[in-house]
């Protein structure tokens, strides 16, 4: 008798575990999003470094399917990645701050910019979360680097 009902605890749980995944599911990424951004600029020239939190708002438009989606930013920055209903992985170039608020440019042999978009926390069909941390440069010599970046989509 006692092993019927430990059986039934078990299985309890499973099905608690699955409705909180159901309650997670359900974003579609293609659409036009605000992206509220807030990272420390770490900058560095030579021996001489520059350090600046910055805070700002771009807006993302994304297209495609969820598998492979795609981005654009004004001014010409794009992002490639893959996702899912509850996640979504960009990488390609993106317009960071530097320390003193200076918009990075596009990604180009000359001047790179490499920027990474995690987006793992999904609340709401329009409100989801994560991380972005990049390198770029920021012209006359100076590198930057977004250090313990975040990042919140709403549309």
């Amino acid at each position: 008798g006692s092993g019927g009902a430990s059986g039934a605890a078990g299985s309890g749980q499973a099905n608690t575990g699955g409705t909180g995944t159901a309650a997670q599911t359900g974003i579609t990424w293609a659409g036009t999003w605000t992206a509220d951004v807030a990272h420390t600029s770490d900058c560095n020239w030579s021996s001489a470094t520059q350090t600046g939190q910055q805070s700002y708002t771009v807006t993302i438009k994304v297209t495609g399917d969820n598998a492979s989606p795609g981005a654009t930013i004004s001014s010409g920055f794009t992002l490639e990645g893959t996702g899912a209903s509850d996640h979504m992985n960009l990488t390609g170039d993106f317009p960071f701050r530097s320390w003193k608020g200076e918009v990075a440019t596009t990604n180009s042999l000359n001047s790179p910019n490499n920027a990474t978009i995690k987006i793992s926390s999904v609340e709401s069909s329009t409100k989801a979360s994560g991380t972005i941390e990049g390198t770029w440069d920021a012209g006359g010599g100076w590198t930057c680097k977004a250090k313990s970046g975040t990042i919140t989509l709403s549309k």
